[in-house]
């Protein structure tokens, strides 16, 4: 275990900071979330979530720019900035929620306040700049996501791995099942309306 709060929880805004973090994360997940949480939490680890989701729609963006050669630069952007801000805005506190309810539920984790979930999971978030990768961004995101997790969770919550398994299948879940729905969404949102003489 770490007894040091890694760079970006302390106060200030450093990209230095933010670096090391993201590669101590990347490197060593299980001694990251280990550490001691830094006066800045649970702020800072949402806002890295959030520069991941950014990164990664902005990778993606330019990524596909040799693809879309037939879509608008404008509203490709667009797409990719709301998708990385709604994964950030609104799956990570719903996918938050699930894991806190989750770990005192069924596993009565000693650790399973929101706040401490919610440093895990966004810390987890790294995992999403996988997703500039073309084809197979999505998957390899979501298995080292997968991956991720079943370092973190047993490390920090004191699950099992059977245990960090399940909460991490449930997780993955949750994820598809709120992709699916926000599809539904857009693409209701996209359809032309058509009026009812």
């Amino acid at each position: 275990m770490n007894t040091r709060a890694l760079a970006w929880e302390q106060p200030g805004w450093s990209v230095n900071a933010l670096w090391e973090t993201t590669l101590q994360v990347v490197k060593d997940p299980a001694g990251a979330i280990t550490s001691p949480p830094g006066p800045e939490v649970p702020l800072k680890p949402f806002v890295f979530a959030g520069l991941a989701s950014l990164a990664s729609a902005l990778g993606a963006w330019v990524v596909s720019l040799g693809i879309n050669q037939g879509v608008a630069l404008g509203a490709s952007l667009g797409m990719h900035l709301i998708s990385g801000l709604v994964s950030w805005g609104i799956f990570l506190p719903i996918l938050t929620w699930i894991l806190s309810l989750v770990l005192d539920r069924l596993f009565h984790a000693p650790s399973s306040d929101f706040a401490t979930c919610l440093r895990t999971l966004s810390y987890s978030y790294v995992t999403s700049v996988a997703g500039i990768i073309p084809i197979i961004g999505g998957i390899a995101a979501l298995v080292w996501w997968f991956w991720m997790l079943m370092q973190m969770l047993p490390a920090l919550h004191g699950l099992s791995r059977k245990q960090a398994f399940a909460a991490a299948c449930l997780l993955l879940l949750a994820t598809l099942v709120l992709t699916f729905l926000l599809g539904l969404i857009i693409v209701g949102m996209l359809r032309p309306h058509t009026l009812k003489p």
